[in-house]
């Protein structure tokens, strides 16, 4: 596993009318199997259908199962997805009732999941996320889980409100282009890792937020909710962080306006 703070953005791809993006996983191909009884989980949280057992055709789109995505999971194991449910109820009490209503309707929990022909921690639809819950040994703690949630969740607000483009382009670094290559660097060394000083202050959280303008605000979700003094440290300490991070601070009380946004003491 990376020496990452913040955990890496994904692939964007609009396939047959839905929107396909990836969270990168933090560690190698792993996936449970078996089926169980999950009567005893919650089969929706405020509102959320939460599903546990697997099923391809059922859990993803029609366009998914086909080539070149070919979408695969499996079953996540009953002790993993306990563990999850109490994040998932973290995750939603950040928002209001009528902003989850409106964007989220489904949750999935996966032991593995992969697309295009690759590994990945989650990714998301028109309303739904998509989230591999592996034990915590492979990396897959309460963190990482969680900012997951908040990071493809992101991609759902990203794509159903204006999100300020050209101000958050304007706080880059002076001809920077986002080289739009998300499938490209997903297997290059450190991609994870915080990007040079200049880069870093540049307002680039990892090495992969350089890869697209999505992924760039969607790193700054996951650290907004899961790492604010973290971050607030790096706020201090970078003009262009400080900038992105209320950008992105400002366009989710746009969305809620009495969403839990965390602040700098």
């Amino acid at each position: 596993m990376s020496s990452r703070r913040f955990h890496t953005r994904r692939i964007n791809e609009l396939v047959l009318g839905v929107m396909l993006s990836m969270f990168m996983i933090p560690l190698g191909w792993g996936g449970s199997s078996g089926p169980w009884n999950s009567t005893a989980l919650p089969g929706t949280i405020r509102g959320i259908r939460i599903h546990y057992e697997y099923d391809r055709e059922a859990s993803f789109p029609a366009s998914w199962l086909e080539s070149p995505i070919n979408c695969e999971g499996s079953q996540v194991e009953i002790s993993e997805a306990e563990r999850v449910v109490p994040l998932i109820e973290e995750f939603a009490v950040t928002y209001g009732d009528s902003t989850l209503h409106d964007h989220l309707t489904d949750i999935y929990l996966l032991g593995s999941l992969s697309c295009y022909g690759k590994m990945y921690g989650g990714t998301n639809s028109t309303s739904a996320i998509y989230i591999r819950v592996s034990p915590e040994s492979q990396g897959y703690d309460a963190h990482y889980l969680l900012s997951t949630l908040h990071a493809e969740f992101s991609s759902i607000l990203w794509r159903q409100h204006r999100f300020p483009i050209e101000e958050w382009q304007g706080m880059n670094p002076p001809g920077f282009e986002y080289a739009n290559d998300s499938v490209a660097v997903l297997d290059v060394p450190g991609i994870t890792d915080q990007p040079s000083p200049e880069m870093f202050c540049g307002g680039f959280l990892t090495r992969y937020a350089a890869s697209d303008l999505e992924d760039d605000f969607n790193e700054y979700a996951g650290a907004i909710f899961t790492e604010p003094k973290q971050l607030c440290e790096y706020r201090v300490r970078c003009k262009a962080i400080a900038d992105k991070a209320w950008l992105a601070s400002e366009f989710y009380k746009m969305i809620d306006p009495g969403v839990k946004v965390p602040s700098c003491q």
